[in-house]
Parts: structure tokens; sequence; C-alpha cells
């Protein structure tokens, strides 16, 4: 009778401990991150070539690590950010005239990039004109 208590006993507290587990797992809500560079590809695959390459020659950034050591005060320069953007533009197609580019997040400056490509779309060069001068295309 004693062994069939301890298996019992250690059948209960194995279960309550599983179904401990699933519960607090349950409760647990799950965070989905979504990457800064989100908004850039929300089109074609084919573009994603090009955006690397002007990340890279605009700030020296990848997508796992976007260089905001390269985000300029306006006492530095005109231009800032990852996509190297002057405040102007960056509140014309942000649309948050208070922001500056050296202030905002990189997922910002990411929907301010591809804002500015789809109003620039008919340049001839897919919207991505104002980036010309970065030899990506």
């Amino acid at each position: 009778m004693n062994r069939i208590n301890r298996i019992l006993i250690v059948l209960i507290v194995a279960s309550s401990l599983a179904f401990g587990a699933v519960t607090a797992n349950a409760a647990t809500p799950r965070v989905h991150r979504i990457p800064w560079y989100e908004p850039l590809l929300r089109n074609d695959r084919a573009e994603w070539a090009t955006w690397t390459c002007v990340i890279r020659a605009e700030s020296r950034s990848t997508w796992t690590h976007p260089n905001l050591g390269d985000n300029r005060t306006p006492a530095m320069g005109p231009n800032s950010g990852i996509f190297q953007i002057q405040d102007p533009t960056f509140h014309a197609h942000f649309g948050v005239k208070t922001l500056h580019v050296w202030q905002a997040t990189p997922r910002q400056q990411a929907i301010a990039a591809m804002n500015i490509r789809w109003a620039d779309h008919d340049d001839g060069l897919n919207g991505f004109g104002p980036w010309k001068g970065d030899g990506c295309f």
C-alpha cells in the first residue's frame, strides 16, 4: 500500500506541475517583435537588395545593425539617420513636424523612406531617385 501511495503522489504532483506549466504559458502573452525594417519589405522582394545597398551606402547599416551613430543633429549637417534624410523631407513624408530624423526610431525612419519612395515612384528609378548617388542601381 505504501508503494502505491508514493506512485499516486508522484503522478498527482507531476500532473499538477504539467498543468500549472501549461496554464502559466497560456496566460503569458507571446510577444511578436516586428523588425525595424518591416516597412521596406512590404513590396516586391526584388527591392530588398536595393534597400540593403542604400542603407549600407548611406549610413553603413545592415538589417541586423542599423547604424544610429550616423544620426546627426542639425548643427552637424542637413542629412541624418539610416537613410540620410533631411528634416524637411522627413517631416513631409513622416507627418510629425516636431520630430527630427536624428530623434526618430529606425522603424520611423524606414516608414519615411518608404513613403519617399512611393511619392517619387515615377522618377524613372522606381522611386529610388533620392538615393541615386549610392551606386545601388
